[in-house]
């Protein structure tokens, strides 16, 4: 596939936009590079791996607007038209570095003949095995001869400023093309140094607004940018379908590691609720806890400060566990049920090698195949009820971690969803439980719910953590950032 991109002289991390390029040449892409000439002789050390494109002409950059020679992204696209070897090209920032998933770059490929594609990325400080899914950003897009005759001539639009990622969506989207988005952990970014000012960004959120409210409801009632913006970016989620892909399943390893008394494949949801209270400064009144299994995690919430926590824990090995390890605590409840859609008896799938701390209401899969030393091989009938039959209101934070059970938990708690501002749940990418619900599924549920997913982080078996925060703390939280220009990335991080 042709990958289109404009390699920056001067960015803060030139090493990444090296591994970036490598990257994308080893899932076997052409890589061109639209520069000015005088750029092109400070690249050298890129010349063996892409295709200079020069840029001559003054008025296919962006000199006159940004004081900088950035290229337009209509200039590329119209290069991309004129091109007979490529019937499809993926516009990429030179940052975004893609991982070895050949079966996804299929899936991009044979998709993009079709329909054009968004790829949203998954941002790191140093350790690529600590990932946080980026809530706003768009980093790739693929497209064909058809979509990319869409766009009109612009003059503003350049890769390495704001705003472009989201115009290039909107004339697929006003055309009502068929769209494609990237879910997978695929495109990653390392944090930097922004490379664009407050005050631009302002300028073409201006420039973006007056071109798209004709075209795209939401502009014309609010005067709030911020909202407006956070608005779009859910509506181009919510408008692309997943990208269809392969059964993905082929472990290289099978393995536990037990640290502290836990294994592998348990879920820090201490350590998770730690990290993103610092970041975000949360505001706790109470925290229920759904699949409390030993209640390990009190000590961790009573260090935080959070007073009032109420566990479920439906088997009664388990329980009896969480009542012990919870009793030096103050203002702790626990409920001997599981949470569903609805009221029942279900018989659960149990497991004693790992603890109980794996058995689910749903029929183990790939996790047989993955931690094939944990057979499921007890059954327990327990009692199933919403969490919308109890009342607790002065809760605001949601924990689950209940094996692939979490959409039906959600489904019986509609209206307990509307006093919760935080979510921290296990997630999963594929069917490691018989037709659990995967994060895409979460997400969609929750976006319908007022909240945003914020963090997804992924282990190394298809399944993760992941935090979801409500819409409009989310995005205060992201004006106060904007105003601060307390940004360490960008919500449209470039080259």
């Amino acid at each position: 596939m042709l990958f289109i991109t404009s390699l920056s002289p001067s960015h803060h991390n030139a090493d990444i936009q090296l591994d970036a390029v490598n990257s994308w040449i080893a899932l076997g892409n052409k890589v061109q590079s639209f520069n000015t000439p005088a750029e092109i002789e400070k690249l050298q050390a890129f010349a063996e791996l892409v295709e200079f494109i020069p840029v001559s002409n003054p008025d296919e950059t962006g000199l006159a607007d940004f004081n900088r020679p950035l290229v337009k992204i209509t200039h590329m696209i119209n290069c991309f038209r004129q091109q007979t070897e490529h019937e499809t090209c993926l516009l990429i920032n030179s940052d975004i570095e893609l991982l070895p998933e050949h079966d996804i770059m299929q899936a991009i490929e044979e998709g993009a003949k079709t329909h054009f594609i968004l790829g949203k990325r998954w941002n790191y400080q140093t350790n690529k095995r600590n990932m946080s899914y980026e809530p706003y950003g768009i980093d790739f897009f693929a497209l064909n001869k058809q979509n990319a005759a869409l766009y009109p001539e612009n003059r503003i639009y350049c890769m390495g400023e704001c705003f472009w990622d989201y115009w290039i969506v909107c004339y697929p989207l006003i055309g009502k093309y068929p769209m494609y988005a990237v879910h997978e952990r695929f495109g990653i970014h390392k944090v930097h140094q922004l490379q664009w000012k407050q005050e631009t960004w302002h300028r073409l959120y201006g420039y973006f607004k007056d071109e798209m409210c004709k075209h795209i409801g939401g502009f014309e009632n609010s005067g709030d940018m911020y909202s407006n913006v956070y608005a779009l970016y859910q509506h181009f989620i919510a408008r692309a379908n997943a990208l269809p892909l392969p059964d993905r399943f082929e472990p290289e390893t099978t393995h536990t590691k037990k640290t502290e008394n836990r294994f592998e494949e348990d879920f820090f949801v201490d350590e998770l609720l730690m990290n993103v209270k610092q970041r975000f400064n949360l505001k706790i009144k109470g925290l229920l806890h759904v699949g409390g299994y030993d209640g390990v995690e009190m000590k961790i919430y009573s260090d935080l400060g959070i007073n009032k926590v109420v566990f479920f824990e439906p088997l009664k090995s388990n329980f009896e566990k969480l009542l012990k390890n919870v009793a030096p605590f103050d203002g702790v409840t626990c409920h001997p049920v599981a949470l569903g859609k609805k009221e029942c008896e279900m018989p659960m799938f149990v497991e004693v090698k790992n603890g109980g701390m794996s058995s689910s209401l749903l029929q183990p899969k790939l996790h047989t195949e993955f931690y094939p030393h944990i057979p499921f091989d007890v059954s327990e009938t327990v009692k199933v009820v919403t969490l919308d039959s109890y009342r607790y209101a002065d809760c605001n934070v949601l924990v689950m971690d209940t094996q692939g059970f979490e959409l039906e938990v959600l489904k019986g708690a509609k209206k307990t969803l509307k006093t919760i501002d935080y979510i921290i749940t296990e997630a999963n990418l594929d069917e490691i439980f018989e037709g659990c619900a995967k994060l895409t599924q979460l997400t969609d549920f929750l976006d319908k719910a007022g909240f945003t997913l914020i963090q997804f982080t992924q282990n190394e078996f298809l399944w993760g953590e992941a935090f979801f925060m409500r819409k409009e703390i989310a995005i205060q939280h992201y004006r106060d950032k904007l105003k601060n220009n307390a940004f360490t990335h960008a919500p449209a991080i470039t080259a």
